[in-house]
């Protein structure tokens, strides 16, 4: 059997096994190149192959040293382009590991040492650092803000602001920092993620670690009934002009260049994640309470936070539910 013909056959077999998409995507994109850079069949593979492997990548940098797109594109650039991270290693090690398994390579599976990694330790984010602008105001001073850091980046693009785009980075700056949620979890959010009809209204969240259940207070219900009803034809809540659906980057984008514009160009979508775990853990909020609120898979993860801050406590509230 071909590579290419084996490869398709493993990615099958994760989808069996009920995998995600995008993880089987990074497998096969692994995978892929691999055999671009070792062009031998996957019966001959041998462990030296496979530390060749790493050695080739770490010359080529990835060939992601500078990553730029032209336009509405941002270009990125790689720190250390000449070294992979060991997080990097370790990640196209378990997919090459599971590939050998998969093709009874066991000998060359458990020859694989897998590379020590650094534990991860999370931002602490102090809340008024990026909510300064949002704090005391009213919903039509964020969206005065909102709409001038649009204005920064559309400069000499378009002449005025439309009234969709305000409304809905206004939103999604509310969703992301008042339920901590992933920006792919903001991504997926749709009608059906909302049941308003409940005694206390609920938001499913759909992201990489499953499902979720949220209460969500009466200002969301508000919120997102106001938005539905001004585009009744969207099937997501955050979509363009035309109504598809935004991808995750282009949500990091947006939020991204509106922190920017704020005078915040060293914090990320995520970081809003970070700032809500932070505020709920300095607040008092047990910490089982705060993993099972922003899903977190495993209660270290919560812990790490919480051994950060440590002695904080003061009263809890949902963060960003004082800014619209």
């Amino acid at each position: 059997m071909e590579n290419k013909e084996k490869i398709d056959e493993f990615c099958n077999r994760l989808t069996t096994k009920g995998l995600k998409p995008k993880t089987i995507k990074q497998y096969k994109a692994t995978l892929t190149l691999f055999f671009i850079l070792i062009p031998k069949n996957w019966e001959k593979i041998t462990i030296d192959d496979i530390e060749k492997y790493i050695v080739l990548l770490n010359e080529r940098g990835k060939q992601r040293a500078v990553i730029g797109k032209t336009g509405k594109g941002i270009a990125r650039q790689q720190t250390n382009p000449g070294q992979l991270k060991p997080s990097s290693i370790s990640n196209y090690f378990s997919g090459i590991k599971k590939f050998m398994q998969h093709c009874g390579k066991i000998d060359v599976a458990d020859a694989m040492e897998m590379p020590k990694v650094q534990k991860w330790i999370p931002k602490l984010i102090d809340l008024k650092a990026i909510y300064f602008p949002f704090r005391s105001k009213t919903k039509g001073e964020l969206e005065k803000i909102v709409e001038e850091a649009w204005k920064k980046w559309r400069i000499n693009k378009e002449t005025g602001v439309d009234k969709f785009y305000i409304e809905r980075n206004s939103l999604l700056f509310y969703m992301l920092a008042n339920y901590g949620m992933r920006i792919g979890e903001a991504s997926n959010l749709q009608k059906t993620s909302f049941k308003f009809d409940l005694k206390k209204p609920i938001m499913v969240l759909e992201g990489k670690t499953g499902q979720r259940t949220n209460v969500i207070t009466d200002k969301t219900v508000r919120h997102v009934k106001y938005h539905f009803g001004q585009y009744p034809l969207d099937d997501y809540l955050f979509t363009n002009k035309h109504g598809a659906r935004l991808k995750t980057e282009y949500l990091e984008t947006i939020v991204k260049r509106m922190l920017g514009s704020m005078g915040l160009e060293k914090y990320h979508a995520h970081d809003l994640r970070h700032a809500f775990v932070t505020q709920l853990l300095d607040d008092g909020v047990p910490i089982q309470e705060v993993a099972k609120l922003v899903g977190h898979v495993s209660l270290d993860t919560t812990q790490r936070y919480s051994d950060l801050i440590k002695g904080r406590v003061q009263k809890a509230y949902g963060p960003a539910d004082k800014v619209l």
